[in-house]
């Protein structure tokens, strides 16, 4: 009957529409507290209803992630710097701390992205997949130079940097 009176059909009329909801709404009431008595057992032996009203589950929340920050050691940092010191073409940069949250990766470079051709060596993470602790140097074109925050791509995320969810570079912050 609703979708019959229902003002978007045409020949609607409000009215009937509201008595038909209204009556639906005392029916649906009706049946609840029906439900309700239905459950109330008198005998110590009968197994309580299932059908009854459903109990409110309290919500799961997850616990928020903490930001790590670690810094690199010297050994690490040289051996990075030593990836990008003779850089013919560009700009040689290397990270100096990793900032986590889950796998969620930011570099931390302590000199100043420039404009043009910059690569950037860094330790590659993990994640306890067994590799061997490595260097790798990821080269990239700005147009802009100073201090700033750069997203490495998915592609090269998924191939250089398995296991992340995001590799970023912060530059001189």
């Amino acid at each position: 009957m609703a979708f019959d009176l229902h003002p978007d059909r045409g020949t609607a009329d409000t009215g009937a529409l509201a008595r038909v909801n209204a009556a639906y709404t005392l029916l649906k009431e009706r049946a609840k507290g029906a439900a309700a008595n239905s459950n109330v057992s008198t005998s110590n032996t009968s197994r309580p209803s299932t059908s009854g009203p459903k109990p409110i589950r309290p919500r799961t929340v997850r616990p928020s992630m903490s930001v790590k920050v670690d810094k690199i050691d010297d050994v690490t940092k040289a051996a990075c710097a030593a990836l990008v010191e003779n850089e013919r073409e560009g700009h040689g940069h290397y990270a100096s701390e990793i900032e986590r949250i889950g796998r969620k990766i930011t570099f931390i470079v302590p000199s100043t992205l420039n404009e043009g051709v910059n690569r950037v060596a860094v330790p590659v993470p993990d994640f306890g997949e067994g590799r061997k602790p490595s260097q790798t140097a990821v080269a990239f074109r700005s147009s802009k130079s100073g201090p700033g925050t750069l997203d490495l791509p998915e592609a090269m995320r998924a191939k250089i940097f398995p296991g992340t969810t995001s590799v970023r570079f912060r530059f001189a912050t």
